[in-house]
């Protein structure tokens, strides 16, 4: 069952429109929450004037920080590091503002149009402070984001290996270059969403979450309220319409509603609109990289120095996403000397969180225009540069000398990049393509072909968990702390499950994202999920089956060596008619006679609950090759010919796998030509809606070629890694190398993402002679 190609079960229910969202849950006497947001990127908070509002028909309450005094505390940090200057939201500010769409106040009412109209006539008095819509703005100006860190630097960190300065000055060629890479929100279907309500007489509370995070949330709720997590439970519903990383933040308005709830003595439900979503949910921010690279005359790699700035908005939790860009910016070559420095700075914008990729679009973008430009500036293919440099199938485990992101060393586990770039270099016919490009540019047009190779870390710590159990029914129940997020689980963990106890994948019941459900869990992020809830689940089905055998052993007078499961029933092997159904077996272990003492030999309950933890991270590799034609005139891309390769380890379904890489190649493309979030000098978004932030619809997509191989990773039991990320990863990379390789006749040099036809224009003026500028908008 395991590398079967099965349906996802999910999906008669999403199309029918019998999915059960958030928005969806119907609660008795239900409130609704709205939020009253700074519109000042930057300000003091002189007074707040609710009258107004509290005088409509149908408010219940409107309620500052002064009135959330009980639970208004500091966020836990998300992730410490010895770097980082923590700089941490409450729920609501009580002194200043930092970015717009800052919660400053929310309003409850008998319906969401009440709340919202009352939440308009709350009149906030602010004293507008000097603000940032950019880093170098940030590092300029006198007026300090957050008092006592005066030079608005979050965190500046170094690490590397070898000697990068010997190799710069001794190296035959040096590359110097600066790019500048841009990303935005993830912008799921669905937006965030809470709804909660209290329970008096038990003193705890009910919350249904879109979170990717549903134990992290019940943390800080009850860290936030000072109560035992046990008085908390927290559901993030299987269906959910996308959460791509800002889903796995920490929001001021789940740690709200939950205590209004109580506060009122009604459910209360909050659910965002797309104006809040662009204005209040994290997102990625610009990073502009400097690198220094040596190599010889071969285009050998001798060594590479990487300086760089960090976005990290208005506060800083943690460095995720700066620490994994660093790191991810090596790749999958071999590179003796490595210098990493970056500095996360503090800006007027939304805080910074991880966007399917985390930094790694950002360190594949880094690493694979530098192989480019090395690849030009001796003459050579690009794809032959990187050949040369590529880690080799014999040389795994491979340490890189860097530390990780999940603090363990940077060790890639496994792989075969040679075999995963010739496949693809195969499978679009490369040489092919050159003629062709050939034929075409002497034709007129302006034909491109790019190539990227990308390394994910995949499989984060600390640990995932599973309950499997049989139930008396003879169908099983597999439990699991992770909410999917659109990737399948009901219908993979099912035949993970299936596979370890030789069940039918139907009769397994599927249950995510529960906090009452299994007591711990990490979350869904970080193309973790599988590498840590599959080894988990896959063990505790294979406890649970060892304990069918043994009492089934006992019932049946057999050796449990002698049994095996096979079409709902535990039989001994090879002779069908001696056996009995799995249904009979739960019922003497799981209910038993009332008074009557088990048959000699049986276990009590037939259940069984595993944490697994791995070691390290491991990585998961792809491969792209893109050829466009570029219209001059217009700016305008057209993508003719796209291939795609992954290696995500052992494959549990590969439809879903493939359903998972497409969908993050098309997150890589809007990355890449069309999205990207843009605001003032002084912070103030100039992206709010979809009318000024394009993203690509299905018109847009174009027919890509997929292919997968297969290198098992020795983490875990299952040899799995992980694939949610792995398309949108080279996106960025691959489109601009292309692009690039289009306008070579003209020496237009791509150094900056996303590419808007509107800057391609500039670009490809620019190289005529024109007057031009590369400057899409006077800040990024």
């Amino acid at each position: 069952m395991i590398g079967e190609s099965r349906v996802r079960r999910e999906d008669p229910r999403l199309l029918r429109g019998q999915g059960q969202y958030v928005d969806d849950i119907e609660l008795p006497n239900l409130a609704y929450m709205a939020v009253v947001r700074s519109t000042q990127p930057h300000a003091e908070i002189l007074g707040i004037d609710a009258s107004a509002a509290r005088e409509l028909p149908g408010v219940l309450g409107v309620f500052t920080a002064e009135n959330l005094a009980p639970i208004n505390r500091h966020f836990p940090v998300h992730l410490p590091h010895k770097s980082l200057r923590e700089t941490i939201q409450t729920a609501l500010p009580t002194d200043r503002v930092r970015y717009v769409g800052e919660p400053v106040a929310v309003v409850v009412a008998e319906s969401r149009y009440l709340a919202e109209d009352a939440a308009e006539r709350v009149d906030v008095d602010y004293r507008p402070l000097a603000g940032s819509g950019h880093l170098q703005v940030s590092l300029g100006m006198d007026t300090a984001i957050h008092p006592g860190i005066d030079d608005n630097i979050a965190a500046h960190f170094t690490q590397h290996t070898g000697d990068v300065e010997t190799a710069l000055r001794t190296a035959a060629h040096v590359l110097r270059e600066t790019f500048s890479i841009n990303r935005g929100g993830g912008h799921s279907m669905e937006g965030r969403a809470v709804a909660a309500k209290y329970d008096a007489a038990l003193g705890e509370y009910l919350v249904w979450d879109a979170t990717q995070t549903p134990h992290q949330v019940r943390a800080i709720i009850a860290y936030c309220y000072g109560i035992s997590e046990d008085k908390v439970r927290v559901i993030a519903p299987p269906d959910v319409g996308g959460g791509f990383g800002p889903k796995a933040g920490k929001y001021p308005e789940e740690i709200i509603v939950p205590w209004l709830a109580k506060e009122l003595g009604r459910p209360v439900k909050f659910i965002e609109d797309r104006y809040e979503h662009f204005l209040s949910c994290t997102q990625e921010h610009l990073q502009e990289h400097e690198l220094e690279v040596a190599y010889d005359d071969n285009g050998l790699l001798l060594g590479l120095k990487d300086v760089f700035l960090h976005d990290t908005g208005a506060y800083a939790s943690s460095l995720i996403v700066p620490l994994i860009a660093g790191t991810t910016v090596p790749g999958p070559y071999k590179i003796p000397n490595i210098h990493i420095e970056f500095k996360a700075v503090f800006t007027n914008k939304v805080p910074s969180s991880a966007v399917r990729g985390a930094g790694r679009p950002q360190g594949v973008y880094v690493m694979e225009r530098v192989m480019d430009h090395i690849a030009d500036a001796l003459g050579l293919d690009p794809a032959e540069v990187r050949f040369r440099n590529l880690i080799q199938p014999d040389e795994f485990p491979y340490p890189v000398g860097l530390t990780y992101r999940d603090g363990s060393p940077l060790t890639y586990d496994s792989g075969n990049f040679p075999g995963l770039l010739q496949g693809g270099l195969d499978k679009i016919d490369y040489v092919g393509q050159r003629k062709l490009q050939a034929e075409r540019r002497a034709a007129g047009a302006y034909r491109g072909i790019g190539v990227s190779v990308a390394l994910e870390g995949v499989g984060l710590g600390p640990f995932e968990g599973a309950t499997v159990r049989m139930e008396r029914s003879g169908r099983v129940t597999a439990i699991m702390g992770a909410p999917p997020q659109g990737q399948g689980f009901e219908t993979t963990y099912a035949q993970i499950v299936a596979d370890a106890m030789g069940v039918d994948p139907d009769s397994v019941d599927v249950i995510t994202g529960d906090t009452g459900a299994i007591p711990y869990g990490i979350g869904t992020f970080a193309s973790r999920v599988m590498a840590n809830a599959g080894p988990a689940m896959s063990i505790a089905a294979t406890e649970v089956k060892e304990k069918i055998f043994q009492s089934a052993a006992a019932l049946l007078e057999a050796s449990p060596d002698d049994l095996e499961i096979a079409e709902g029933n535990v039989q001994v092997r090879g002779t069908p008619g001696a056996g009995m159904p799995l249904a009979e077996v739960a019922r003497v272990s799981n209910v038993g006679a009332p008074g009557v003492t088990m048959p000699q030999g049986t276990v009590a309950g037939l259940a069984a609950t595993s944490y697994f933890n791995p070691s390290s991270a491991g990585y998961s590799s792809s491969v792209q090759v893109c050829v466009v034609e570029v219209d001059p005139d217009t700016g305008q891309v057209e993508i003719l010919d796209w291939v795609v390769g992954h290696d995500c380890g052992r494959v549990i379904n590969p439809l879903l796998v493939e359903g998972q890489v497409l969908g993050g190649i098309v997150h890589g493309l809007s990355n890449a030509l069309y999205e990207e979030s843009l605001y003032s000098e002084d912070g103030t978004p100039l992206t709010t809606s979809f009318l000024e932030y394009p993203i690509p619809s299905a018109r847009e997509v174009p027919r890509i070629g997929l292919y997968s191989q297969e290198t098992l990773s020795p983490l875990n039991p299952l040899g799995v890694k992980g694939a949610g990320e792995a398309g949108t990863l080279g996106v960025p990379a691959v489109i601009a190398g292309a692009v690039e390789d289009a306008l070579r006749p003209l020496g237009v040099r791509i150094v900056q993402s996303p590419l808007s036809p509107g800057l391609l224009g500039d670009l490809i003026d620019e190289a005529r002679g024109g007057a031009g500028t590369a400057e899409a908008v006077p800040v990024a």
